[in-house]
């Protein structure tokens, strides 16, 4: 079985080519509705994030890339994702795209490979603290902490 060609943009694409940000602006990803860091995604300002970033060699595939907005997006810039990651609103992000299959895109092999890939960079979101945390606390809040985190 041939995932990687499956799963893979190929390391010559650039985010503005992304697959996953022409689903989303096609209309193809109805349950998505919110970007990483837990603010509201429109088809104006919805945009690519690298999780390693494109600059320090991350690539430009399903593991690495997620939904956000172009505003927090140039917010976080080169930043490690360690330093700015909320785990409760990268976990209700993923969550937006359970069972979904569009094209080439499988949303659940995206989440799996997505969270993998976290784990790799040392950011874990599945700890029991941040399954209670997920219960507790708004996605409104995430995207102020993220601007307060990372100025």
């Amino acid at each position: 079985m041939q995932i990687f060609s499956i799963l893979s943009f190929g390391s010559n694409k650039h985010a503005y080519e992304c697959d996953i940000k022409k689903h989303y602006k096609n209309g193809e990803l109805p349950t998505v509705k919110r970007g990483f860091y837990g603010e509201i995604l429109t088809l104006k300002n919805v945009s690519v994030e690298h999780l390693k970033p494109w600059s320090q060699g991350g690539r430009t595939e399903w593991k690495n890339v997620v939904l956000a907005s172009k505003k927090l997006n140039t917010i976080r810039g080169k930043k490690d994702i360690k330093t700015v990651v909320n785990p409760v609103a990268a976990l209700k992000y993923f969550e937006q795209f359970r069972g979904i299959r569009v094209g080439n895109f499988d949303g659940d092999k995206y989440i799996k490979l997505a969270i993998d890939n976290l784990k790799e960079m040392g950011v874990y979101l599945t700890s029991p603290g941040v399954r209670k945390k997920m219960k507790e606390r708004p996605f409104k809040k995430t995207a102020q902490q993220l601007r307060r985190s990372i100025r």
